[in-house]
């Protein structure tokens, strides 16, 4: 899993993602309790930056991560953007709209269990509305949920406790630490605060490096930290 933080305006946006991976370790005496569910461990000698550029210009990127594995993920990464490379001038909504079936594919070729999820994020310049936007995905291998669009907000998606209503409570929390300054380097510092916030309490899961892309109508810039 993973953490992805987003924010955008109709000027810019950011997307903010940590590069931990991590793998399922079962405790010693799991086999004597076959109810015992996996824990999840960090492997240091291994990162991954979890977005993927589909176009530099005008900026268009997809970020996010599933639980089955990172096969999983890069099969949805590489489908998407090879559709982007066939349909150069397909708009933003034409991209958005293959993301769900691309991941019910996927999820059957790889055998993903049936309670397997992928969050996933678009963000890009839309040309015909001028503006920066952002569709959030949650896909299972047979069903998908979108959250509602907004002209400007934070997100925050990854390895979160939905019950808790911890991706709630850390977008607010993103707002916070941007503080009313509302320019790329500002909210990148903020990112990497917020990560830091959270890996404190789950450094098996989310940690660092950093990864960054910035999105304008002209272009995308790649950052870490």
């Amino acid at each position: 899993m993973s953490l992805v933080m987003l924010y955008h305006s109709r000027r810019f946006g950011v997307v903010g993602c940590d590069g931990r991976i991590s793998t399922k370790r079962y405790k010693p005496w799991s086999r004597l309790k076959p109810w015992e569910r996996p824990h999840l461990v960090a492997l240091p000698e291994r990162i991954a930056r979890k977005f993927v550029i589909l176009r530099p210009s005008p900026g268009l990127v997809l970020a996010g991560t599933g639980s089955y594995s990172t096969y999983c993920d890069y099969a949805v990464y590489e489908t998407v953007r090879q559709h982007v490379d066939v349909f150069p001038n397909a708009t933003f909504d034409q991209i958005a709209e293959i993301i769900p079936r691309t991941v019910r594919e996927a999820s059957a070729a790889l055998q993903a269990p049936s309670d397997s999820h992928m969050n996933l994020s678009l963000m890009g310049f839309d040309q015909i509305q001028g503006r920066v936007r952002l569709r959030v995905f949650t896909c299972t291998p047979r069903s998908h949920l979108e959250n509602d669009e907004c002209e400007a907000g934070a997100t925050v998606t990854g390895s979160l406790k939905a019950e808790a209503g911890e991706a709630e409570l850390f977008g607010n929390r993103l707002f916070e630490l941007i503080d009313g300054e509302y320019s790329p380097e500002s909210v990148q510092r903020a990112m990497l605060s917020l990560g830091a916030e959270i890996s404190a309490s789950r450094p098996g899961v989310i940690g660092a490096p950093y990864s960054f892309a910035i999105v304008t109508q002209r272009e995308i810039a790649l950052r870490s930290a």
